[in-house]
């Protein structure tokens, strides 16, 4: 796993499948801004942050790294915008794991695309004299 150090907070990015009312929120659409769980507190953090509390902040915020598939993000204190700590807004959000996994299939599902679009652009290029 990775520690985080002085003011750096080390999350789990998290990703919402919902909106609030229960629609599923596609790849294309980007929240304005990301959640995270804590795994890790660096010591001189002085905001009351603890491993497992959710996170909010912005999209581009800290630095990305993939550890065992999984999507963390390494921010400093300055950059969080809140602890997230009521159990019903947390439910509400829907929060997935990033995955390699999830990025395996965006990849796949837009091989597939580029394939049939070929396949297709082929057979028009066939020309009736």
């Amino acid at each position: 796993m990775i520690k985080a150090i002085v003011d750096k907070v080390v999350v789990q990015e998290m990703k919402r499948e919902k909106s609030k009312g229960g629609l599923i929120i596609p790849e294309s659409v980007q929240d304005p801004q990301s959640f995270g769980v804590v795994v890790s507190v660096g010591e001189k953090v002085e905001a009351p942050i603890k491993e497992g509390d959710i996170l909010v902040f912005h999209n581009n915020g800290g630095m990305s790294m993939m550890i065992d598939g999984k999507f963390y993000r390494c921010l400093m204190e300055n950059e969080l915008y809140g602890i997230i700590q009521s159990k019903e807004i947390i439910d509400q959000l829907s929060l997935l794991e990033m995955k390699q996994q999830d990025l395996d299939k965006i990849d796949e599902a837009m091989k597939n695309a580029q394939t049939q679009a070929a396949s297709a652009s082929q057979g028009s290029r066939i020309i009736k004299v």
